[in-house]
């Protein structure tokens, strides 16, 4: 950029052309500005991690919007897409809807995420869409939903996985805050151990979502594990959600870390890590979904400044700054646990808003236990120590 001379600040112009990019979808590093203009390093440090955060909230409002465009969309569902005949809508996002199907030359029944025509505006939305099978396709582990194959039909493109009888685990949160104020609301105390639960609202859940639905078929692979394209239990690892209810929670942490670990070890990030990205079944088992934002892993192990990507919620410290890593997953892992544990979030909106330096006001949650004193403390460690505010 060319510093002419005229009546604007050039730090100003440098920040609306940041902004410019952000918006254009590109990555911009908040680095490289800084050392192509150290004559405002320190400014640029200090201001554009949130000029970067409120251009991320501008996309996740626009996202929102286009999400509700979807659940309102009134196009007809779709009677077949290639080899696969529609039967039921399972569920809608920002990104497509999910179906039910049955693909009649296998006589199976598999799940088929459609992009509906609307969302094409941008090619960046077909772009994720791709690289969000591509990415799971390449991911074969029990506890991450792989993907069959890929297709596009009368301009309707899709990608076929797995049909997994669970549900997200926003909905099983939703469940548990509802049953939980109603049930305080008969307790001298005023408050109860919803975590307990767990296992009897996941039930419910999927018997409500899933009435007639035949399990899908499992075979073993050599190595172990159930047949490829299967989410299901590690042979000799967490199994259903027995036991009281903390030990679900901390199931639930396993099966979800040991699938991020495999992801990581195969150069993947997911960066999107969130309780509706976590599915889990009527026999406690969690399958990693939605790899839509994913980006490869920095084999050195060092933080990537690549723009900020993901939910604000959900994002880590050095996430909101556009930096991430292995760690940031993890950190994400670790505020889905604590809401499960306690909930409520971790952090309130406030809390998540940038400073000046970019960072969160609150770097620190309270401890579950002052929330609840029945957390096991190993548990609560186990979380504090995923959501340390240095990775």
């Amino acid at each position: 950029m060319n510093e002419s001379p005229n009546d604007r600040d050039p730090l100003e112009q440098l920040a609306d052309e940041f902004a410019a990019r952000c918006r254009q979808g590109e990555s911009p590093s908040i680095a490289e500005y800084a050392t192509r203009y150290p004559r405002f390093a320190g400014q640029i440090a200090g201001l554009f991690p949130a000029v970067a955060m409120l251009e991320q909230l501008r996309i996740d409002e626009r996202a929102r919007r286009k999400s509700a465009a979807v659940r309102d969309w009134s196009g007809r569902q779709p009677a077949q897409l290639g080899d696969f005949f529609i039967l039921r809508e399972l569920g809608r996002g920002g990104m497509g809807i999910v179906y039910e199907a049955e693909q009649r030359s296998l006589a199976r029944r598999v799940a088929i995420k459609v992009l509906p025509k609307h969302v094409l505006l941008l090619d960046r939305h077909l772009l994720r869409f791709q690289r969000e099978a591509q990415t799971a396709a390449r991911l074969r582990h029990t506890n991450i939903v792989p993907v069959f194959g890929a297709g596009e039909h009368e301009g309707l493109h899709y990608y076929v996985m797995p049909l997994v009888r669970g549900v997200g685990l926003d909905e099983v949160l939703r469940a548990m805050r509802t049953a939980g104020d109603s049930a305080a609301a008969h307790t001298a105390t005023g408050r109860i151990s919803s975590a307990r639960e767990i296992a009897d609202v996941v039930r419910e859940l999927v018997a409500g979502k899933f009435p007639e639905t035949p399990a899908s078929p499992r075979g073993d692979s050599r190595d172990g594990r159930p047949a490829a394209g299967f989410c299901g239990p590690l042979q000799g690892g967490p199994r259903g959600l027995r036991g009281d209810g903390w030990r679900s929670v901390a199931r639930i942490g396993v099966q979800a870390g040991e699938a991020l670990q495999y992801a990581h070890e195969q150069g993947t990030l997911h960066r999107d890590i969130k309780p509706s990205n976590l599915l889990i079944d009527d026999q406690g088992v969690v399958c990693v979904a939605d790899f839509g934002l994913a980006r490869a892993v920095d084999p050195a192990g060092a933080s990537q400044t690549s723009g900020v990507a993901g939910t604000l919620r959900y994002m880590a410290p050095e996430q909101l700054r556009g930096e991430a890593d292995a760690r940031s997953d993890v950190y994400a892992l670790g505020l889905t646990l604590y809401e499960l544990l306690t909930q409520r979030p971790a952090f309130q909106g406030p809390d998540r808003s940038p400073s000046p330096n970019g960072r969160p006001v609150r770097l620190d949650p309270v401890p579950p236990r002052r929330i609840d004193a029945a957390i096991p403390r190993d548990l609560e460690t186990i979380v504090l120590k995923c959501l340390a505010a240095e990775p």
